[in-house]
């Protein structure tokens, strides 16, 4: 059974519909993956500008219950 050019042109845009459609399904779930992945690398940036100021508030804390240092006295004390 042999089909017109009319059965043919459905066919082929049906094709070309289901690859469209794949390509756009591949695209949006790069787009996700990285969205994923920036969200991901913004709070390990988060995280490690809170620490920067825990560790900076400890320091200040050691030097408000230590005048001076222990560790730049003369070896002789």
């Amino acid at each position: 059974m042999l089909k017109d050019d009319g059965d043919m042109g459905k066919v082929q845009q049906k094709l070309l519909d289901e690859v469209a459609g794949k390509r756009t399904a591949r695209e949006t779930r790069k787009q996700r993956d990285l969205k994923k992945f920036g969200k991901k690398a913004h709070v390990v940036k988060l995280e490690e500008q809170e620490r920067g100021k825990m560790f900076e508030r400890v320091k200040v804390l050691k030097m408000s219950m230590f005048p001076f240092s222990l560790l730049s006295l003369p070896d002789g004390w």
